[in-house]
């Protein structure tokens, strides 16, 4: 029987998270610490930034990074249980 993960019981989560703050902006005001952090790892470039651009266009071909489309930025913490 399936069940969605929004209803998952939490005793089975692996961990909790508490968000800290919430706000538009613009894509290319990303920062070199923010690529890292969203994934751009993942990217095959040396060069983070443009390996972030990538991976965000290679996701979301309907606002590519050359639009700027705003965002809703979220920023959270790991807590406890």
């Amino acid at each position: 029987h399936w069940s969605s993960p929004l209803c998952m019981p939490a005793w089975a989560a692996r961990y909790f998270i508490k968000i800290t703050d919430v706000r538009p902006e613009r894509l290319q005001e990303i920062t070199e610490e923010d690529c890292k952090a969203e994934g751009s790892y993942m990217a095959t470039d040396k060069d983070d930034e443009a390996g972030y651009v990538n991976l965000w266009d290679s996701i979301n071909p309907k606002y590519p990074f050359s639009n700027n489309p705003y965002i809703w930025r979220y920023e959270f913490k790991k807590v406890d249980k």
